[in-house]
Formats: C-alpha cells, sequence, structure tokens
C-alpha cells in the first residue's frame, strides 16, 4: 500500500507503523495485511523518510495524527537510539488522547526491560512472530492487521483492558 497524503485520507483512520530499520520485511509483511482494508485505514512509516531533522518533525505529526500505532519489537528496536524518544512520544499520546498502540514482537528481546512497554498489552503474550511457522504466521498477521482495524474504527474510548481481544495479550 502506497503511503497517501492526508488530502486522500480525511475519511479513514491513520495508521502508524514503527520499527527498526534493519526490519523492513516484517513492515512490508504487516503493510500487505493491513492494504486490505485501505479504505478505511491509511499506513504510514517512516521507510521513505529520509533520516535528518526533518524527518523527526515529519514522524512527530503522523504521531500526532494516528489512531493506531503499531511497534514492531526487536532486539534492534530496543537498542536504537532514534527510536526510544519515537517510543516514549507514542506512549505521551496514549496518555493524552485516544492513540491506541499495539506493540508486537517480531523477534526475541527484552521488551519487559522497557518501562514504558511494560505498561502495555503485547500482541500474542511477547511470542516472536519469527518463531512462527509460516502458515501459523500468515493466520498471526491476518489476526494483527483485524485487530488494526478493529481498533482504529472502535467509537469507544480506548481501553487496554478490552476483553475482546484480551486472549492475545500479556501483560
Amino acid at each position: 500500500m502506497a503511503q497517501e497524503s492526508s488530502s486522500d485520507s480525511v475519511a479513514r483512520s491513520l495508521v502508524f507503523a514503527s520499527s527498526s530499520p534493519t526490519h523492513t520485511e516484517w513492515l512490508d509483511r504487516l503493510k500487505r495485511r493491513v492494504a486490505q482494508y485501505a479504505t478505511e485505514l491509511e499506513w504510514w512509516d517512516d521507510s521513505s523518510v529520509p533520516q535528518d531533522a526533518y524527518s523527526k518533525n515529519e514522524i512527530e505529526a503522523h504521531i500526532h495524527r494516528a489512531t493506531v500505532a503499531v511497534v514492531l519489537l526487536s532486539p534492534d528496536y530496543l537498542a536504537s537510539t532514534s527510536k526510544q524518544p519515537e517510543l516514549e512520544l507514542l506512549d505521551t499520546e496514549t496518555k493524552s488522547r485516544d492513540l491506541r498502540l499495539l506493540p508486537v514482537v517480531v523477534e526475541p528481546c527484552g521488551w519487559e526491560r522497557v518501562e514504558v512497554l511494560r505498561r502495555f498489552q503485547v500482541w500474542s503474550g511477547g511470542r516472536p512472530l519469527a518463531e512462527l511457522s509460516r502458515d501459523a504466521l500468515d493466520r498471526e498477521l491476518k489476526e494483527i492487521a483485524h485487530a488494526i482495524l478493529k481498533y482504529a474504527s472502535s467509537s469507544a474510548p480506548w481501553s487496554p483492558w478490552s476483553t475482546d481481544v484480551l486472549s492475545r495479550f500479556s501483560f
């Protein structure tokens, strides 16, 4: 799915995706799954943005517009000095408005040691996507895409304890 301009997405909810630059394949896999909901969701990630001072402003602007933020967790993501401030801004936005944060572990990592992440439910009990079989991974990505759509289209106030998807998370 191509990244859209804001004028093309007036009626769609913005999904902000954050991942390590070394894991674009995970980002692309999820983006392809979310593409089936293109009439309802606008996808944005920083994969096409040059890493400079301008990109920081652009990233922050998209975080402020997002309805759902997906964070793809890996050792590289957790070690990235540029992703830590981004994660903290996402945390701040979840506290100040109805931004829904969906952390997904793509590779085994110490996400439990990151204070910000301990406040959120982590998809599928923190089980890394990289450990799934091909068929199980396909099913999991489909479920994640559906959860993103559900979160984006919900008019109810955001609660990280919603029972409909509670079984997919770890606290």
